[in-house]
C-alpha cells in the first residue's frame, strides 16, 4: 500500500503572549518573530479547509494540483482527471 501526502491549507486563530513596554513594540516584535513557540497558544477550531495537493510518499512534484482560489482540479500529468 503506498503513503501519500494531501496538502490542506485552514483558517485557524491563535493568541501570542509578547511582553513589552507598550503597544508598538509589542507589534514590533510580533512582525520579526521574537517570542517563544511555548507563547504561541493556537486554538484547536479550524475552519475553511482547502485541498491544495497530493504527493506520493518519496516524489518531489504532486501528482494533482488544485487551484487555491476556486479549488479547480489543475491535470498537472495530463491524465485528464483519470487515476
Amino acid at each position: 500500500m503506498k503513503k501519500f501526502i494531501i496538502e490542506e491549507s485552514f483558517v485557524s486563530y491563535a493568541d501570542i503572549e509578547i511582553y513589552a513596554e507598550n503597544k508598538d513594540e509589542a507589534l514590533a516584535k510580533y512582525h520579526r518573530g521574537h517570542y517563544s513557540m511555548s507563547d504561541y497558544n493556537i486554538s484547536d477550531y479550524k475552519e475553511d479547509y482547502t485541498l491544495l495537493a497530493i504527493t506520493e510518499e518519496g516524489e518531489n512534484q504532486p501528482l494533482e494540483v488544485f487551484n487555491r482560489e476556486s479549488d479547480t482540479f489543475i491535470d498537472i500529468n495530463n491524465t485528464g482527471g483519470k487515476y
